[in-house]
């Protein structure tokens, strides 16, 4: 970090930069957003199990304090939040009626239509609860079972939107408590939360100041904060200058930036796949990871294979939509529940040039060819359509990039390469432990779920033999597997700390003992790293 010789300051007008250790949280009625809670029918039901969480809190406080460390079920509050957490409920409970109406609505629905096996559903048109009317259609599957689509655009502004961004100022020390199980109920001195619509512009200016100067002073008029609120706004801020990011694609790279975030750089194009990005660097074994600040200052196309919060991330979609061209997501069902649209949901938030893609399609830009390939699993066998793997062509590469995809199908690679692709690079998940498809989807789930399948449905890519299988049926040049949730600072979503002796691990240890005595490249990506092409 270097201080700025001549601090840009003159009358009225004084300029900072926001500091890289300022931790962005977006917030839905305090909880952490990720596509359910900004879908106002899967929303409701989330909602739900979260005020569940915070009544069972109120119950056993202290049981609830002393094993909450991310687990299911646990809130991490200490006993010192009760009156907050009371206080929330209390200030949410004509919202919660209004939510809790919907998911009864939706639950009658489910009971009325599963009943009927073959004769004419017109009839049930005059049950279907007030909430829903206008808003569904019943049709009858082709093995003649009743069922229904609600039409996602009609639920826009049924509820208020309650969406806040939390900037929190954060310290080595400090360890960002787990996400899904936990709101953000109190505003710490370390803390400054600002009531905002996530498409207010006013946003793209804040975080565009990490590497461009913003008039301070402005941007508090526009915010309309106090003198007071000025002040404690000012700590997230610094007169320190970092290097600004490279203007242009440096060409012919990927770089790793943990987890499932590749950013590919053609000679003149850039594209960042699944960006979940932390905002600032952290160094291991003399190896800086890379952060916000590492991107370029436009980024043409950001590329997402999935729904999953650590995939589709809005923490980071947010402070990077001010330079992004163009965002490609996978056309959803758009009438499910479990289903919804993550073109509409990036609308809804602010981003412009949405495209949404379905399986075998093709995108073509300047300097690349992008071929979408139908991704298979890591949903629990719900029907999920917004999923995509991706195969990259450029002038030199050819990049298979699979995200947690599971090999059930050779039949999909065989129709893809039947004209002779080639890969010079392939990326592969390989999280085979995984959870349950309950741990993420039991709160939309009807009656009729039975639990003891969860167990054989679980959130899981592919394990060492079928990433083998994949492997001697594409024959690629250099294998990387990646999207394993090792990087430390990715726990507070995860949800649990990861390690060099998990299971998946282990699989890919086992996977790379084979392919080197083939001769051929694996590689765990790790941390961060950067790739010729």
């Amino acid at each position: 970090m270097m201080r700025r010789e001549n601090f840009l300051e003159t009358e009225g007008e004084v300029f900072f930069y926001l500091r890289d250790n300022v931790v962005i949280e977006p917030l839905v009625e305090h909880w952490y957003a990720w596509h359910y809670l900004l879908s106002p029918v899967a929303r409701s039901f989330f909602m739900r199990k979260n005020r569940k969480q915070l009544r069972s809190f109120l119950k056993y406080p202290e049981f609830h304090s002393g094993i909450s460390s991310g687990k299911v079920g646990t809130v991490r509050l200490s006993v010192d939040d009760v009156l907050s957490v009371k206080q929330y409920l209390d200030s949410t409970q004509q919202l919660e009626s209004q939510q809790e109406q919907l998911v009864a609505a939706v639950e009658k629905l489910d009971d009325l239509v599963f009943q009927f096996r073959g004769d004419s559903l017109e009839p049930l048109y005059q049950e279907i609860p007030f909430e829903l009317k206008g808003r569904t259609e019943l049709f009858y599957a082709r093995n003649q079972s009743g069922s229904y689509r609600l039409f996602e655009n009609a639920f826009e502004g049924i509820f208020d939107r309650c969406e806040s961004v939390l900037f929190t100022l954060k310290t080595e020390y400090t360890k960002r408590p787990p996400v899904f199980n936990t709101p953000r109920l109190t505003c710490y001195e370390s803390q400054f939360l600002i009531d905002i619509d996530f498409k207010d512009k006013i946003l793209d200016k804040i975080f565009e100041s990490r590497q461009a100067p913003i008039d301070f002073n402005k941007l508090c008029q526009e915010m309309n904060l106090t003198d007071e609120e000025k002040q404690k706004f000012r700590k997230f801020f610094t007169s320190e200058y970092r290097e600004k990011a490279l203007s242009e694609p440096d060409g012919g790279k990927i770089r790793y930036f943990g987890h499932a975030t590749l950013l590919i750089e053609t000679s003149s194009e850039s594209l960042l796949i699944d960006p979940w990005i932390q905002n600032e660097s952290f160094e291991k074994d003399g190896k800086n990871s890379y952060s916000l600040s590492d991107l370029p200052t436009h980024i043409d196309y950001v590329v997402i294979t999935h729904g999953h919060a650590d995939h589709f991330n809005i923490e980071t979609l947010l402070q990077i939509r001010h330079k992004v061209g163009q965002i490609i997501v996978p056309k959803s069902s758009g009438d499910m529940i479990e289903d919804p649209s993550l073109a509409k949901i990036l609308k809804q938030i602010g981003f412009g040039n949405v495209v949404e893609v379905d399986p075998f399609e093709k995108i073509h830009g300047s300097t690349f060819q992008l071929h979408t390939i139908p991704f298979l699993g890591e949903h629990g066998d719900l029907r999920v359509d917004a999923k995509s793997s991706y195969y990259i062509e450029t002038d030199s590469e050819q990049l298979l990039i699979l995200s947690d995809s599971k090999f059930i199908q050779e039949e999909i690679y065989q129709y893809l390469f039947k004209h002779s692709l080639k890969v010079s690079k392939m990326f592969v998940g390989m999280e085979c432990e995984g959870a349950p498809y309950t741990w993420l989807y039991e709160p939309i789930l009807n009656q009729g779920y039975q639990p003891e399948y969860a167990k054989n449905r679980r959130l899981i890519g592919c394990n060492g033999n079928e990433t083998e299988q994949l492997i001697q049926l594409i024959n690629p040049d250099s294998v990387f597997v990646y999207a394993m949730g090792l990087e430390p600072w990715l726990e507070y979503l995860t949800g649990k700390p990861a390690t060099f002796d998990d299971y998946i691990v282990r699989e890919y240890k086992h996977l790379e003992e084979k392919m080197f005595q083939e001769d051929r490249s694996i590689k765990l990506l790790y941390w961060s790293e950067e790739i010729s092409i």
